[in-house]
């Protein structure tokens, strides 16, 4: 979480970051569905544990502060919170409930895996061209 943070405050810019850590995310993410090894698994879980949510996070609410009118900015984080918890509570119920219609747990991560794919597609469109690069304090010094 601090390295991806720190990269991407020293690139001044959350898309190149977001490019490599969210489909890193989808790999990880499928992988668990279409191996049966086991040390596959461990290596998802882990690498997903790496570039996940927890991750994405940090890079994910400076793109919000990038982007979000100043006098909405609390209004914009308390979206962007809001979505995130939201999925936290509906995620385990969709699961289940395609689970029971499907018979087939996989069903899960490839649902996961599709909206990582369009996470994907989404990070495209983040229009990063008035962004301020921020001062390097090294170079003050």
């Amino acid at each position: 979480m601090l390295l991806f943070g720190w990269i991407s405050d020293k690139l001044g810019k959350q898309r190149p970051v977001l490019l490599v850590m969210v489909p890193l995310a989808f790999i990880s993410t499928i992988s668990i569905v279409l191996f049966d090894q086991m040390w596959v698994l461990y290596v998802a879980l882990i690498l997903y544990g790496i570039v996940g949510k927890l991750s994405t996070n940090p890079v994910l609410i400076a793109v919000v502060a990038n982007n979000a009118p100043r006098v909405g900015l609390a209004t914009s984080f308390g979206i962007y919170n809001f979505i995130g918890m939201s999925a936290s509570i509906l995620a385990p119920y969709i699961t289940g409930f395609i689970t029971d219609v499907t018979g087939n747990l996989d069903m899960g991560f490839y649902l996961a895996g599709g909206l990582l794919l369009i996470a994907v597609i989404a990070v495209f469109f983040i229009d990063e061209s008035g962004y301020k690069r921020v001062v390097d304090i090294e170079k003050i010094n």
